[in-house]
Formats: C-alpha cells, structure tokens, sequence
C-alpha cells in the first residue's frame, strides 16, 4: 500500500520523473468545484488522481503534472507523412487535370473542325477515344453533328451543281431569244418603215403605224424579260458614259410616248441649266428612266388628265443630282408604286407593269443611283431618281 511503504512510493516517483512526469503527494485529489486536470500557463497539465478507495478517511492523492506535446522524432515523422501525402495528392490531381486538359482539348479540335471543310468527310473510327465519360458522350455527339454536316455539305454542293446548271440555262436562254425573236423582230421592223415609204392609203398608213408600234412595244418587253433574267444573274453590264440631264430626259419622253401611245402628252419639263452631266449608260438608262415617266403618264391620265412635270436639280446639298418626277397618282398611292418597284404585285395583270419598274429601279441603282417615292406640297406623288454624276461635275 502506498500510503505506508514510503519507500516504495518514492521509487515511484523517481520512475514517474524518469519518464516526464512531475508527482505531488496532496491530501485530497481535488477541492469541492475544483477540474480534475488543468492546463498551467507554461503549457503543461496538472491532474489529480486518488491514490486509495474513496471510502478511506483521509485518502491520499497526488498531482501529476506533465508536459502536452508531442516528442520532436514523432513530430518530424509526421510532417514527413503530412508532405508525403500533400505531394502524392498534388500528383494525382496534376495527373488527373492533365488527362481531362488533354480530352478536352481534342474535343474542342473535333468541335472547331466542323467546318464545310471537315463536315464532307465522315468521322475517323479510328481516332483516340476519351477517357472520361463526359468528354467521351461530348466526342460522340460531335460525331453526330459531323454525319449531320456531311449530309449537309453533300446537300450544298449538289445546289451548287444544279444552280451552274441553271445558269448554263439561262445563258443559253439569253443567246436563243436574242437570236431566235430579237432578229426576226428586227426584220419586220425594218420592212416596216420601208413600206411605210410607198404610196398608201390612210387605212393602209394606220395598220402599219400599228404593226410598226406594237412591233417595238414586243421588242422592249423581250428586251425587259432578258435584262431583268441578266439583272438576277449578275450579269448586265453598263456602258457609262457622259451624258447632258436634258438629253436623258429627251430620250426617256420618246421612249415613255411610245410605251404608253400618246406623243402629245402633256408633259413639262423643267431642268436647270447648272445640272451637271451624269454618267450614264446611254441604252439602259434612258429606258430605265422612261419606265418612271410612263408610269407618271398613265397614272395622270387615269385620274384627271393631268400634267407631268419633270423637274431636275444640281444637288448642292451633297444629295447628288437628282431628277423629279411629278404626277397626280390615279393608279393608287406612292406605298403602292414603291412596293411595285421592288417587284411586289398585288394583282396579276400588273405582272409587265411591274416587271419594268422593277427593272428601273435596279438599272438605276446598278448606275450608282437609287430611286425614292413620296409625296409633294400638294399631295402630288413624286418619284426622284438619283444619278450618279459623270467624271468632274459632282
């Protein structure tokens, strides 16, 4: 019993020391609402302990106090297997981003290479797969898309083909009908005038002023249908050249008389001496702009046989020279005509009215100029054509 072998608990003692314990020997363990073990200020623990059975009168306790750290060689060893283990994460983790970086860029190449290029050929079955699940489904939908762009490429160039075909067509369109009906079109024309030279009666005289206007009028709505097919292809040429505002004018009135069987229309031209010169296709532009006028024409016989005024201007207000075009609007309201010159036709009998505009429009536009509806002080309706101007005069 340690409470009477002295000796015997100072040996213990000197053990307990031996292995870093500090031994007190107190009466009691602790005082009534004193903790078991406390931490001191220098970092160590102080715990008491009953050294008999609590049923002992005065029974003898101790307070053993001992340093709360750990020794040096087993802190090194676990900073070793901490260091260890951060270092093995890390190349787990460097390993794992790699392979997935690495996935994810081929599967970013598959996707920027679905291209018309990359689409026309199929997929390679033998291509790297991915190593993760989702990169992988990514790959394959890839593939899909790829199936869906061949498909389409394939598509595509099966267009192409059949729209050079098309092409093919109508260039062989445009050599037979300028051949096939503009020549022999030309011939009775020509006979035409030179019967029109012999003696004949007034009946005579009249059937052939009408063969001889119904002739052209036949010749410009075939010139009308090859430049538009040639405007939709691309390929009408203009021959531009420097050309007076008044002698543009004076070549649109006779063309829009003729179109529209009145020489005496009552038309007032108004051009400005100052109006510079334009460039202009000396064929087409004129007609282009004879189909405005006898549109004008028509409309102001329709509504009350009023006049058309045709007044021009330098543009000195950087809009460039411009030509008006003023008219009563019996046929309907400028909405009407400008959606006819963008070839819209709310009926079926309008078709060759509003193939000619149409084709105004964009001779005039192929010049440079553009074409504008609207209306005047006095609510005529008013159509101003823009013109490029020639070389030196804008």
């Amino acid at each position: 019993d340690l409470r009477f072998d002295r000796e015997a608990r100072e040996e213990a003692l000197a053990a307990a020391l031996a292995h870093g314990f500090s031994i007190r020997p107190v009466a009691r363990p602790t005082e009534p609402g004193e903790p078991a073990s406390v931490r001191l200020p220098s970092g160590h623990v102080e715990l008491a302990v009953a050294l008999a059975p609590s049923e002992v009168a005065r029974e003898p306790a101790a307070r053993v106090r001992y340093a709360a750290e750990l020794a040096s060689n087993i802190t090194a060893i676990g900073a070793v297997i901490l260091l260890f283990s951060v270092a093995a994460a890390a190349l787990i983790g460097r390993a794992f981003g790699t392979a997935l970086a690495s996935d994810l860029v081929l599967a970013s190449q598959r996707v920027a290479s679905l291209g018309t290029e990359a689409a026309s050929h199929a997929a390679d079955p033998t291509a790297e797969r991915s190593r993760f699940a989702v990169v992988a489904e990514l790959d394959d939908s890839v593939a899909r898309l790829a199936s869906r762009f061949s498909e389409f490429a394939a598509a595509q160039r099966r267009a192409l083909r059949a729209r050079a075909a098309a092409q093919r067509v109508k260039q062989l369109l445009f050599a037979s009908v300028s051949h096939d009906l503009k020549n022999p079109l030309n011939a009775i024309l020509g006979f035409a005038e030179l019967v029109r030279e012999e003696p004949l009666s007034s009946a005579q005289l009249e059937s052939l002023e009408m063969v001889v206007s119904r002739g052209r009028e036949l010749l410009r709505l075939i010139e009308t249908i090859l430049d538009a097919a040639r405007v939709e292809a691309g390929q009408l040429k203009l021959a531009k050249e420097r050309t007076s505002a008044s002698v543009l004018v004076n070549l649109a009135l006779e063309i829009a008389r003729e179109l529209v069987a009145e020489r005496g229309s009552d038309v007032l031209v108004e051009l400005p001496r100052d109006l510079p010169a334009l460039s202009v296709d000396r064929t087409r532009g004129p007609l282009a702009l004879a189909a405005l006028i006898a549109h004008a024409m028509a409309s102001a016989r329709a509504s009350s046989g009023g006049a058309v005024r045709i007044r021009g201007s330098g543009g000195k207000d950087g809009g460039g020279p411009r030509i008006w075009i003023e008219h009563a609007d019996g046929h309907g309201q400028p909405a009407l005509l400008a959606s006819q010159l963008t070839g819209r036709s709310p009926s079926a009998r309008d078709r060759g009215l509003v193939l000619r505009l149409s084709l105004a429009r964009a001779v005039i536009e192929l010049h440079g100029g553009r074409v504008e509806v609207g209306r005047g002080q006095r609510r005529e309706s008013v159509v101003t054509c823009y013109w490029p101007a020639a070389s030196g005069d804008s």
